[in-house]
């Protein structure tokens, strides 16, 4: 029987016991203070499963593209209320290297599912933003196992730089989200930003766009819906250890809301959005920055389900910035 111990969305996760149709035991749903709240995903979201199989996975089994696969080692997601529609898959591979071992201990089976959640799937065309579904799970045409799930509009997560794409919180451990330059070069690495030049934000999560996009397939241009689209703030403030903002900052000088010359599907890619937007006139009081991790420009994605951000650094307009 597949056990489905939980999902990553790049910003949720829960641990979850077996969910089986007409089981006859108790269910351990969850730990901590408040009530399970489920995983929380959103159109065209990145996702990894955390599953443990009934067999042993030897080594990573990739979609042979260009599309995603509906199954791959004999294991299937889908996902709705009543119909369900095919995850499209990227990869499955296993989370531990057991080779070797005389005895297998019950962890060796347990693997990451990369996969794209659907934009549009059974359900999903209710009027309430938030709605509850299920993603169920089949290995080699077992009967389905499922977890319950809360969809939302979008789940945004920047793109880290140093971290395999799929998989970015190994072992609780996360990566620094990156800010690049048209030449396709990091910011953080190579000197400060200055006024008027143009930069890039990779990102999952966005949620729908207009036109719609079939999951699963290398995307066309196709900008996030405008009417619950997240926002981009910037602060000027000299931080070591940048925070993004949460929603509508305070009135302050400071902060500058930006207006993106495009936020929606990175051409070529599956899943991947990209925020492409000008910098606008940096004061010229804002203290330099002096060395790494040092930052004195932090850019947020903020929207009302979720947010995330990364603070770099810049050049202030005129000479004599603060030292």
């Amino acid at each position: 029987m597949i056990k489905i111990h939980h999902a990553v969305g790049w910003i949720a996760q829960l641990v979850l016991a077996s969910l089986a149709h007409g089981q006859q035991g108790p269910v351990i749903l969850g730990a901590g203070y408040t009530a399970p709240t489920g995983i929380r995903i959103a159109p065209g979201q990145v996702v990894n499963i955390f599953a443990r199989l009934s067999k042993l996975l030897v080594g990573e089994v990739i979609a042979p593209g260009p599309n995603l696969a509906e199954e791959l080692a004999g294991v299937r997601l889908t996902i709705g209320s009543g119909p369900t529609v095919p995850i499209p898959l990227f990869k499955i591979r296993p989370l531990y290297s057991c080779l070797g071992l005389t005895v297998i201990p019950p962890f060796c089976f347990d693997v990451a599912i990369s996969g794209q959640i659907p934009y549009t799937f059974p359900a999903s065309s209710l009027g309430d933003p938030v709605f509850p579904t299920s993603i169920y799970i089949q290995e080699d045409g077992s009967p389905p196992q499922w977890l319950d799930t809360r969809v939302f509009p979008h789940q945004i997560r920047l793109v880290s730089g140093a971290c395999p794409l799929l998989y970015d919180a190994a072992f609780g451990f996360g990566c620094a989200r990156v800010v690049y330059r048209l030449n396709g070069l990091p910011v953080q690495s190579v000197g400060s930003v200055k006024s008027g030049e143009t930069l890039i934000l990779y990102a999952f999560g966005l949620g729908l766009t207009e036109p719609r996009v079939r999951a699963g397939e290398p995307a066309v241009a196709a900008e996030v819906e405008r009417f619950r689209r997240p926002i981009l703030i910037l602060e000027f403030s000299f931080l070591a250890s940048p925070r993004p903002w949460n929603g509508l900052p305070p009135d302050s000088p400071n902060v500058v809301v930006v207006e993106p010359e495009y936020m929606g599907l990175a051409p070529g890619q599956i899943g991947l959005y990209q925020i492409n937007f000008v910098m606008p006139k940096v004061p010229p009081d804002l203290r330099r920055c002096r060395s790494s991790p040092d930052s004195n420009v932090t850019i947020s994605v903020a929207g009302f389900y979720s947010f995330d951000g990364v603070g770099f650094c810049a050049e202030p307009d005129a000479e004599g910035g603060s030292q």
